[in-house]
């Protein structure tokens, strides 16, 4: 789609904290070093994608944990200690997932699954889901893992616009095929399901198409409330300390 502005969860959510620090990152190209957080989060991702790939045809404990070991990625830890801790955290979190997922009855269609519809502005809306089964009733089931997460409380699993775009993509992408939403908070190994009203999913479209208009018009003021927690601090011209 010529010129159409391109939103996501993540550039959605970089504008809305600060318009000035979407336009650091997905214009200029500003990056943040790599931290602990994010690694471990890395692994365990590319873990459970190998692991639930087709060409995986061992579906067990010991290959899992294999896996990890294989993809661990070692960037951002202050010291060995912490890299360690880290690891070990990883083996916890993935043991739980092996008793949360080794009894589910759906196939896995995909992990990493992109989508990506067109919106009237133009814009295109683009997401990646950790991972979509389908069941035998025909009813598509969207997983995100939240891997070092307790598990929320109910207001803010139903209030996550990560969620509700994901729904919007897939509910466009599937042409309206029945779709569970379903959360895997893997550091408790519990999972929950919630639901998105149509009512959501046109409060979403709106959303995103007025944030989308804003980009288009360079609208990229900073929100000097949100410097505090910026990952660029200092770094910016617009920094101010509260």
């Amino acid at each position: 789609m010529t010129n159409a502005v391109e939103i996501s969860h993540s550039r959605m959510q970089a504008y809305e904290r600060c318009p000035w620090m979407y336009h650091l990152i997905f214009d200029e190209g500003w990056r943040s070093g790599p931290s602990a957080k994010a690694a471990l989060g890395q692994s365990i991702h590319r873990t459970l994608d190998k692991y639930l790939s087709p060409e995986n045809t061992e579906k067990s404990l010991p290959r899992l944990l294999e896996i990890f070991d294989e993809q661990w990625v070692n960037e951002g830890f202050d010291s060995p200690q912490a890299t360690m801790e880290a690891y070990q955290s990883g083996q916890t979190i993935l043991e739980k997932f092996f008793e949360l997922d080794k009894d589910r009855t759906s196939e896995v269609v995909s992990t990493e699954k992109e989508f990506n519809i067109e919106l009237p502005g133009p814009v295109q809306l683009r997401g990646t889901i950790d991972r979509l089964d389908i069941h035998k009733d025909g009813t598509y089931e969207i997983i995100e893992y939240k891997t070092q997460s307790p598990p929320w409380n109910e207001s803010r699993i139903a209030q996550d616009q990560q969620m509700t775009l994901y729904a919007l993509g897939m509910t466009e992408t599937l042409k309206g095929a029945p779709l569970k939403l379903t959360y895997y908070f893997l550091s408790s190994g519990t999972s929950i399901e919630t639901i998105r009203t149509q009512q959501q999913l046109e409060e979403a479209r709106a959303r995103i198409l007025s944030v989308a208009e804003k980009i288009k018009q360079h609208q990229f003021n900073p929100n000097h409330n949100y410097c505090s927690h910026c990952e660029f601090g200092k770094r910016c011209v617009h920094f101010k300390s509260t």
